[in-house]
């Protein structure tokens, strides 16, 4: 919504497509979004330094990878593409639970290998 405030209506998110999300995630501090042209949408999250509460569209490194589905867990989340291809970030990593064989936290998704 572009604010840190409690709602107590439900309310369109402006920001969000309308009438195209397929799929919603929410857990903890993250949320996540779908739409049927395979985009996801991610808020909060940190850009350039700052923390913005607006839903921001994901560009991957190719027009051509489309989102399927997306998760979410207690400060993480998983997206799948349509070629099958899993990407996972979060702010803490430090049993390895995203999947990339370390322990580095992703504020971004990243393939994973």
């Amino acid at each position: 919504m572009g604010h840190y405030d409690d709602l107590y209506m439900p309310t369109r998110i402006e920001a969000l497509p309308e009438n195209s999300i397929k799929e919603i995630a929410a857990c903890g501090d993250q949320n996540l979004a779908c739409t049927t042209d395979g985009e996801v949408y991610i808020w909060p999250c940190v850009k350039e330094g700052q923390k913005i509460s607006i839903p921001q569209c994901i560009n991957f490194a190719s027009e051509k990878i489309k989102i399927a589905s997306v998760s979410c867990g207690y400060n993480f989340g998983v997206i799948l593409s349509t070629q099958g291809l899993v990407f996972s970030f979060g702010k803490n990593n430090s049993d390895g639970q995203l999947g990339h064989g370390d322990t580095k936290a992703r504020g971004f998704p990243e393939l994973i290998q």
